[in-house]
């Protein structure tokens, strides 16, 4: 039997124990106003070291930090750094820091000397799990190079791992593993004024309940967000909605140089109602699939009943102190892309005969067909991005739907997305999403407290397009996955943060020009007529003579036109795209290359 398993008769002990001990024994060493903070096996097996010193702590210093020990690979409470948590706790109201010792970036980390400490929950006095807000706060708190969990010994998993309580309190994830939430891993349910900062981090494997909506990283059910901030993040294999701002969104949002693979649900869940929002430089392979059945999950999803793409606009209703002049949006230099199989999932349950009814809990109504929602946007927040007069801050740029990244280490598991994209619109699902680790991870043995070190995947890609395609060429998503880029942009970063910013305040799409020169592009218009049926004109200008591509995409990032592939001299051009029989009604891409430079637009076929 695993020892993690034996020593839980140790548990009683602990518990009764842990006020009757002094600080200065569940610290291994201080240095400065940093604690060292004991591990499980320091502690010979008695969980809770971690929040009986913070609790005990009570002089510490402005600033302090505790710090939580490195393991190793190999036995797992003998090498590997764990802090379990043997009850629910809300921490002091003071600002927390919780560091673990550096091990590298998340995802590249690859050193088995050097494993990551794991924050989890475990069993109580009365052997119940206790992995549901195992660490809530009530002041600032940064978790920072180490992992979290809210898993249990006995193979459960937890709703979350930290609840905000408190007010205008700022949550940092820096460099951090998430893994297993069945609903999300932060979440502020009655904090008011919360901001949410992540970065470098790594959340994968939110799959423990069969429900669509379950397993992601966010939600603030009840109370608006001040600020979401999330950079250089990875988001693998999650089955439910990975941030939910619901009807009430957050007075900011930057979504900024992530990737999303295998995450099934809505990315970013939305009535719609944002009013500062920027989603640049990210990479949705796979991602926001689950299809959509009129009135599905009606109190958290669309409320016009419509289908929610990656992003999701609405006009504002009564009540809102921002004019539609002054909301700001900007989406672009985004790459999406789906494999065909998850986006046939509606016309296969269509073609099943799968009814509203399966649905009927969630609010669906009586008729109606299944759609997919593996779409960049919907059809009315097309119009709002349109809408230049109403909304001249919505910016709608550059979509790259240039098929698939390429990863350069990921497991095929469609087959996994399609059984679960299918099953899951069932309110009586009991299909869960696989899990993706390495193979002979012993998680399963051990209540899911062995992740995958190193990371079990390798999401750098080869695809020239997505890798070319961020602002100032920087690759799309988690910058993590390429190394020397990430640390070029660390350099750079403030200056890039000062551009996107001022394009979002301009009304603009992001500048397409590099250090040696501006770009061949001098403008692409929308083309005329759009919607069309038949035929329409795209017009571009060139501000200097130029080999130019101009080709036409579907939603799935396949080529169906290539208008123009030659030179040609500096001034105004238009080409016109006559449809062929084979064209369907849809959303459709046109995509001029000149040079290194890209600029993309949207247009709507009607038959």
């Amino acid at each position: 039997m695993n020892r993690l398993l034996l020593a839980l008769g140790t548990l009683a002990l602990g518990a009764a124990g842990a006020q009757a001990q002094s600080l200065s024994d569940y610290v291994d060493e201080t240095r400065g106003d940093t604690l060292v903070i004991k591990n499980y096996a320091d502690m010979e097996f008695v969980p809770g070291s971690l929040v009986d010193a913070i609790e005990l702590d009570t002089d510490a210093p402005p600033g302090r930090v505790y710090m939580l020990k490195a393991g190793a690979n190999g036995d797992l409470t003998t090498s590997h750094s764990l802090y379990p948590s043997d009850r629910q706790v809300t921490l002091p109201d003071r600002p927390i820091v919780i560091v673990g010792e550096y091990c590298g970036q998340m995802v590249q980390g690859e050193d088995p000397t050097c494993r990551p400490p794991l924050i989890s929950g475990f069993l109580d006095e009365g052997g119940a799990a206790v992995n549901s807000n195992v660490i809530n706060t009530q002041n600032d708190l940064t978790y920072k190079n180490l992992a979290i969990s809210p898993s249990a010994p006995d193979g459960s998993e937890g709703w979350t791992f930290t609840e905000v309580t408190g007010e205008d309190v700022t949550v940092r994830l820096e460099n951090v593993l998430g893994e297993h939430s069945n609903w999300t891993l932060i979440q502020s349910n009655t904090g008011v004024g919360t901001s949410l900062y992540i970065s470098d981090s790594y959340f994968l494997n939110a799959t423990g309940v069969a429900t669509r909506r379950n397993g992601g990283v966010y939600d603030s059910e009840n109370q608006p967000l001040d600020t979401l901030w999330v950079e250089n993040t990875t988001h693998l294999q999650n089955a439910g909605m990975q941030y939910k701002f619901r009807n009430h969104p957050a007075n900011k949002v930057v979504v900024n140089h992530n990737t999303f693979a295998n995450a099934a649900g809505h990315v970013l869940l939305s009535f719609g109602y944002e009013t500062n929002m920027t989603v640049t430089n990210n990479l949705f392979v796979n991602s926001n699939y689950q299809p959509y059945f009129p009135g599905l999950d009606g109190n958290e999803t669309d409320q016009d009943n419509l289908p929610h793409g990656i992003i999701n606009l609405n006009h504002l209703p009564d009540g809102f102190d921002v004019a539609d002049a002054d909301r700001k949006v900007l989406v672009d230099l985004n790459g999406a892309y789906w494999d065909s199989r998850l986006v046939g999932i509606a016309d296969q349950l269509n073609s099943d005969g799968v009814s509203g009814s399966v649905c009927a809990s969630s609010g669906c109504e009586s008729s109606g067909t299944w759609v997919t929602q593996a779409m960049t946007a919907n059809s009315r927040t097309e119009q709002i991005f349109d809408d230049a007069s109403r909304y001249p801050l919505i910016t709608e740029g550059t979509w790259y739907m240039d098929g698939a990244p390429n990863f350069e280490d990921l497991p095929d598991m469609i087959d996994e997305l399609v059984e679960w994209g299918y099953d899951s619109v069932s309110d009586g699902n009991t299909t869960l999403l696989a899990k993706l680790r390495t193979s002979g991870n012993p998680a399963e043995e051990t209540g899911y407290l062995a992740f995958d070190w190193p990371v079990a995947v390798d999401l750098s890609y080869t695809n020239e397009t997505y890798a070319q395609g961020g602002f100032s060429g920087y690759p799309l998503g988690d910058l993590n996955w390429f190394p020397a880029q990430r640390e070029q942009w660390e350099g750079e970063r403030e200056t890039l943060y000062a551009q996107i910013e001022a394009a979002l305040n301009a009304g603009t799409a992001l500048p397409t020009a590099e250090a040696g020169g501006p770009s061949a592009i001098q403008r692409v218009a929308q083309n005329r007529p759009n919607p069309f049926s038949d035929a329409t004109t795209i017009e571009f200008e060139l501000s200097s003579p130029s080999h130019v591509e101009l080709e036409v995409y579907d939603v799935l990032g396949r080529r169906v036109a290539t208008l123009v592939d030659g030179e040609l001299p500096a001034g105004t051009h238009a080409a016109e795209w006559t449809v062929t029989d084979e064209v369907t009604s849809g959303v459709y891409v046109y995509t001029l290359r000149a040079g290194t430079y890209v600029e993309s637009r949207r247009m709507v076929v009607v038959r």
